[in-house]
C-alpha cells in the first residue's frame, strides 16, 4: 500500500515540478521541426521541447501525475495517497 501511494506522490511531484521546462526560460531550446496542425506556434515549441529533452520514463511519470492531479481524479488517487 504504501509503495502504491508513493507512485502517486512522486508522478504528481513529477508532473508538477517539470511543466517549468519551456525551453524559455529553463531547459533544451528545441525548435519544432514539422508544424502540428491545431497548435499555436508556442504551442509547438513546448512539444519539442518536452519531446527532445525528456526520456521516455519521465513522460510517463508526467502523464500519469497530470492524470492523478486532473480534477475528475484528484480526491479519488492524491488526497488517498497523501
Amino acid at each position: 500500500k504504501a509503495l502504491a501511494a508513493y507512485y502517486v506522490l512522486v508522478s504528481a511531484e513529477a508532473s508538477s515540478n517539470l511543466s517549468r521546462y519551456d525551453g524559455f526560460r529553463y531547459g533544451v531550446a528545441a525548435q519544432s521541426t514539422h508544424a502540428v496542425s491545431g497548435l499555436t506556434p508556442l504551442e509547438q515549441q513546448y512539444s519539442a521541447t518536452r519531446t527532445q529533452g525528456f526520456g521516455t520514463e519521465v513522460v510517463k511519470r508526467i502523464l500519469c501525475g497530470t492524470s492523478v492531479l486532473s480534477s475528475d481524479r484528484f480526491h479519488s488517487h492524491y488526497e488517498a495517497a497523501a
